[in-house]
């Protein structure tokens, strides 16, 4: 009764063992994948914190030169209103140079006059005799005074002249100055606005990294997953070879 059977339970098992035989083979290539993919995602992990390190510190840094070009944009604040108030002073010096000027032109005017005055004085005692002495002593005086009147007002007028040529390249210095203090805030505007870019990349990047986190996070509990089924085929895979074993036991007796 058993002989006729025996070669189909034979088949039965052999067929049983090249299953398990499969099986085996496909758990060990899914564990040799989910071995890859696990350092795959570690690997996109450590990137994941690099990465999210580097946008924490692109966020410090643009905070920092934030900070810092603050304190630029204030200290050129500073430097365009006291240019702004010693260009008053030197308006007002200029003002006070030409009034100045003008006093020496009215004083030069006067010894002028008085130099002629006393030309005439001393003409008129030379016509008197010995009657216009008195008068040829102070017109003699007078013309000496009227000289160094004359005197101190081109000495005034020099001196002025210096003053002018130094408020004018004054000027000019300060004028140099608001110039490059404006250059300089158009500068720090662009450099505020690359500051904005930054802080922006910083904040995508970041928010970035929090979704390939979670991705990674889904990808390793598959595989996770994985790994677990593999574990299931391969013992599935050693419960069919004891039932082939048994198949063949049970053909030989």
């Amino acid at each position: 009764m058993n002989a006729s059977p025996t070669p189909k339970i034979a088949t039965a098992a052999a067929n049983l063992r090249a299953v398990a035989g499969s099986l085996e083979s496909i758990a060990d290539a899914v564990r040799t994948d989910a071995a890859a993919a696990t350092e795959v995602v570690r690997q996109l992990e450590d990137t994941a914190g690099e990465t999210a390190l580097l946008a924490t510190a692109l966020a410090t840094a643009a905070a920092q030169i934030e900070h810092a070009v603050a304190a630029q944009a204030a200290l050129l604040r500073d430097v365009a209103r006291n240019t702004g108030d010693s260009l008053a002073m030197v308006e007002a010096l200029a003002q006070a140079g030409q009034g100045i000027d003008s006093m020496s032109a009215t004083i030069g005017a006067i010894a002028g006059r008085g130099r002629m005055l006393a030309l005439n004085a001393r003409i008129e005692a030379a016509r008197a005799g010995a009657v216009g002495r008195g008068f040829d002593v102070v017109a003699h005086e007078m013309g000496a005074l009227a000289q160094s009147t004359l005197a101190a007002t081109r000495d005034i007028e020099d001196r002025t002249g210096t003053i002018e040529r130094g408020v004018t390249a004054t000027r000019t210095a300060f004028e140099g100055v608001n110039s490059a203090v404006e250059n300089e805030r158009r500068l720090i505007g662009d450099i505020v606005a690359a500051i904005e870019e930054q802080k922006g990349i910083a904040a995508e990047v970041a928010r970035l990294t929090d979704t390939t986190r979670a991705e990674i996070s889904s990808s390793a509990e598959a595989i996770g997953r994985v790994s677990t089924s593999a574990a299931a085929v391969g013992v599935l895979a050693r419960q069919v070879k004891r039932t082939a074993a048994a198949l063949e036991a049970a053909a030989s007796d």
